[in-house]
């Protein structure tokens, strides 16, 4: 059972993992982003057609904005002509999500691995444990009613 449980949580942070740190939102000034972010990958719509374009690469020259489509064929088209431009860009909210359910995921493992078993210290003069935690709900080991 804990093999499954175990291999279950390691599945689920890793899946958690590849879409936390990054977003793809729409970009405001596509000429200003692209000359400053250089990004390796954008969306692009143009005014007049249908559906988004993947551009790789792309770079601008002059008001021209210039790239790679999936097939890798060149591709250019006007700064105008964007209508809109999508990219991926940090998610500092998805970044804590991740960090935090890799710390609980975590606890929860190490909890699996050594076991849950609560302990109940009774070190007091006159016990009879000789100083070794028992389990609650135990005396020397056996239940208690």
């Amino acid at each position: 059972m804990h093999k499954h449980i175990i291999g279950r949580l390691s599945v689920v942070m890793a899946a958690g993992g590849l879409a936390a740190c990054t977003t793809v939102s729409a970009v405001g000034y596509p000429a200003e982003y692209v000359a400053t972010r250089s990004p390796a990958h954008v969306w692009v719509t143009q005014a007049g057609k249908q559906g988004m374009m993947d551009l790789y690469n792309p770079q601008l020259h002059g008001d021209t904005l210039a790239g790679f489509d999936k097939n890798g064929g060149f591709y250019e088209m006007p700064v105008g002509d964007v209508q809109l431009m999508r990219a991926p860009m940090a998610a500092p909210g998805k970044t804590a999500l991740l960090a935090a359910s890799i710390a609980i995921g975590s606890a929860l493992i190490i909890t699996q691995v050594q076991g849950s078993s609560a302990y109940c210290a009774n070190y007091g003069a006159g016990s009879n444990n000789n100083g070794v935690p028992q389990p609650c709900g135990t005396t020397y080991g056996k239940p208690t009613n």
